[in-house]
């Protein structure tokens, strides 16, 4: 939400302006890093080891997210990255036959990007040159899920 003009300072007005508290406080909630980043393949744990790329996923992890989804995975090996999307349609975004899901994606990409790039990586994503499904199935992908990019460390 974005204030416009002055608070209502009528019953109604804080009535309203609690309930959007609520409400943020409710959805702002971001899913725990375990649920969202890997290790080489889906499901295996994380290198906790790796505190440079863990502070590249925690900014990842809280990028903002249309209807706060929070769509994107993350598996985080050595020297590669690789962004996934959840492709279930949720709160509408799959609209059309548009994948919006892959806008927030790229959004928690950038936000892994600046922090790497911030840390002195010379890394950056790549989205063509490559085949998704091969990577899905070398990484143990699930079914419901789109490779979107490489990052190579």
């Amino acid at each position: 939400m974005t204030p416009i003009g002055y608070p209502d300072s009528s019953r109604y007005g804080r009535f309203t302006h609690d309930a959007g508290e609520l409400g943020a406080m409710n959805f702002g909630r971001r899913k725990p890093l375990q649920q969202i980043a890997f290790g080489p393949d889906w499901g295996s744990p994380l290198d906790t080891e790796d505190s440079q790329l863990l502070e590249a996923l925690e900014c990842a992890r809280l990028a903002p997210s249309w209807a706060n989804t929070q769509p994107w995975r993350f598996l985080a090996g050595r020297r590669e990255v690789i962004a996934v999307a959840d492709t279930k349609g949720r709160y509408g975004n799959v609209r059309h036959g548009k994948h919006y899901y892959r806008l927030d994606v790229g959004i928690a990409m950038s936000h892994f990007y600046l922090a790497g790039k911030e840390m002195g990586w010379s890394g950056r994503w790549q989205a063509t040159g490559f085949d998704p499904p091969t990577v899905a199935v070398e990484h143990s992908i699930p079914a419901g899920y789109e490779v979107l990019a490489l990052y190579e460390r």
